[in-house]
């Protein structure tokens, strides 16, 4: 049975946020991490199938072993273990190819879309592991998610309402400016409403963090769309009644989470 987008959206709303707001805050840092890490093979495995790799068994314990073990960097809370975990993953991707040569066709090719698989998701999702170990951490793990999708949601509907001119045709025909603009405008209004509960953000950093979150979501958005363009599909995938698939999901929120942990670090830079 075909479901609209409308209902899709709160559909998975209704039924995912309790459970999201029970792993951030209620559950112990190991649930989180092992939901962390369970979001990323997901989302992994669509990417492969948009890149139109075949992985193999070998391959996929591979690439898991890898994820894991980023996440499992990102929890120690050091950014220097977080790095060379990172590196490590890559490189047993690296030892995988060589072993390969020369009879796997277009290594490079195929090398390059491991290293992109595992920065944009493997990396970028770690950092929702690295915010969650800081003081107040679920609550900036809130403040990531609160931001993107209430942007994500106004940008959907602005833009299906009163949407005129495209904003990003060549990678996204039924994006608008008038939805990317009230995007970014929600995100700034819901960074100052959730900053209230975050001891070192004040509105002064709030709105400025929130306007660059609600951009640098929208950018998140038609990378992965551009991903499936280039694949030629609408959706990453179907697990998502009627609505995609994971990584359709956290596209956004994968740009905007190293942005924040970044943003934690500078942040006395803008200190009012």
């Amino acid at each position: 049975m075909a479901v609209s987008p409308h209902l899709s959206r709160w559909l998975v709303a209704v039924v995912l946020v309790p459970v999201l707001i029970a792993v951030i805050f209620i559950g112990p840092a190991f649930v989180f991490d092992l939901t962390a890490a369970l979001i990323g093979l997901l989302a992994l495995k669509e990417y492969y199938n948009l890149s139109g790799l075949k992985p193999g068994l070998a391959f996929s314990v591979l690439t898991a072993a890898g994820l894991i073990l980023i996440i499992f960097g990102a929890g120690t809370g050091a950014p220097g273990v977080h790095l060379a975990c990172a590196g490590i993953a890559l490189s047993l991707g690296f030892v995988y190819f060589l072993s390969k040569f020369p009879a796997m066709a277009d290594i490079p090719g195929r090398l390059g879309q491991f290293v992109l698989g595992h920065v944009y998701i493997s990396l970028f999702l770690s950092f929702f592991v690295s915010l969650h170990r800081l003081e107040q951490g679920a609550y900036w793990v809130f403040f990531v998610l609160a931001v993107t999708f209430l942007s994500d949601t106004a940008a959907f509907y602005v833009g299906r309402a009163v949407g005129r001119r495209p904003f990003f045709p060549r990678v996204s025909p039924n994006k608008t400016v008038e939805g990317f603009l009230s995007g970014v405008a929600a995100a700034g209004l819901t960074a100052l409403i959730v900053a209230g509960w975050l001891d070192d953000l004040s509105w002064r950093q709030a709105l400025p963090l929130g306007l660059v979150m609600g951009v640098w979501g929208a950018m998140g958005d038609l990378f992965e769309s551009m991903l499936k363009r280039s694949a030629g599909v609408k959706d990453s995938g179907g697990i998502f009644l009627g609505h995609g698939g994971v990584l359709d999901r956290i596209d956004a929120v994968l740009f905007n989470a190293p942005l924040v942990y970044a943003f934690y670090y500078f942040r006395t830079l803008f200190a009012a």
